[in-house]
């Protein structure tokens, strides 16, 4: 009798736990009517989200309004109050509602602004007139309200860039005329406003050596190869380059650009040109000379082919020699055979 009513309590107990089991699972399960009491109001792209409410179990999918963007979860960190997942790193900046659907086909909503600062990753051109248009190429570009010039140390100067187009990757901006001769930009969106890390070297600001022609008093003394003659056959911007014709050089010959009175460093940072790539890859050296007999610290470079690549040294190489001014610029040839490449905006900055 006793054994008999131990059996009986178990079963009592076991039933009961049955019970309870079945009640809590029923509650955890709960999606009939899903209400978000708590979340946050922004979070940055990358970022972690945690919804509390109730009856948030079950849920089959998360979408960022704002760009159809859906975002990754894990179902075990869900349950009937809260909700945890990753804000997309591809989510569009800005105000925005995620979308949450549960297995039973209701959706609920929470609105959020999601803090995806503007990025620029390269740009079409790195110099500039007043009118100049450059494409800005990155992310998060789509909501930019303005462009703002500042100067190397990030402080405004008073002007802004018109933007004439924009979307998520790129954005055309036109360049406004300014009085210094670099310029960052600082880039304001609906998350953030960011100062870019590379600069733009206003052309008209500058010492120029050659842009669309040589500059004051700058005299083409080249040697080896043919003639190196001003075309229009490329160009980066403006209406000519030079036209170096290395076929007939050796390594060694040069294009060497001579001003007779010296080319002061002054304020300046600086050297830079353009260079475009033959059909095959080419090495070069640059220099800058004292006198026609005195190069000072080469610095050799490789140009990809087809291609402008931008090439800038600091004075600073120079200027730990002692130099305050340069008498040329010498370009030579480092590669066998050597080819047709063209030089343009060669400029102190």
């Amino acid at each position: 009798m006793k054994k008999t009513s131990h059996i009986i309590r178990y079963i009592l107990i076991f039933s009961a736990a049955i019970v309870l089991w079945s009640s809590c699972k029923k509650k955890e399960s709960g999606i009939d009517n899903p209400v978000i009491l708590s979340g946050p109001d922004s979070v940055s792209a990358g970022g972690i989200v945690i919804l509390e409410g109730s009856d948030l179990a079950e849920v089959k999918s998360i979408i960022f309004e704002a760009g159809n963007i859906p975002a990754a979860f894990n179902p075990v960190l869900n349950n009937p109050n809260a909700i945890l997942f990753r804000v997309p790193d591809t989510a569009w900046g800005g105000p925005t509602n995620i979308i949450i659907t549960n297995s039973a086909g209701k959706q609920f909503v929470h609105p959020l602004v999601v803090v995806t600062p503007a990025v620029v990753t390269a740009v079409s051109l790195s110099d500039y007139v007043a009118g100049s248009q450059i494409t800005l190429i990155g992310g998060n570009l789509q909501d930019v309200s303005e462009v703002a010039l500042v100067d190397m140390e990030g402080e405004p100067i008073g002007q802004t860039a018109e933007i004439v187009s924009q979307s998520k990757k790129e954005m055309v901006i036109a360049m406004p005329a300014s009085a210094d001769p670099r310029v960052k930009l600082r880039i304001t969106n609906s998350s953030s406003t960011v100062v870019t890390a590379m600069y733009f070297v206003n052309i008209d600001n500058v010492t120029q050596i050659f842009t669309d022609n040589y500059g004051t008093k700058m005299e083409n003394w080249s040697w080896g190869g043919t003639k190196h003659a001003i075309t229009t056959e490329q160009k980066v911007m403006g209406t000519s380059s030079i036209r170096v014709d290395f076929t007939a050089a050796n390594k060694g010959d040069a294009v060497r650009i001579v001003n007779q009175g010296q080319i002061p460093f002054g304020e300046l940072e600086n050297v830079s040109f353009w260079i475009k790539g033959a059909d095959v890859a080419m090495d070069y050296s640059f220099t800058l000379q004292k006198s026609a007999s005195e190069s000072v610290e080469p610095q050799t470079f490789t140009v990809p082919a087809n291609e402008w690549k931008y090439v800038t040294f600091p004075l600073q190489i120079w200027r730990a020699k002692g130099m305050t001014q340069a008498w040329s610029l010498v370009l030579q040839l480092q590669s066998t055979p050597g080819k047709v490449t063209y030089l343009d905006n060669i400029v102190f900055n």
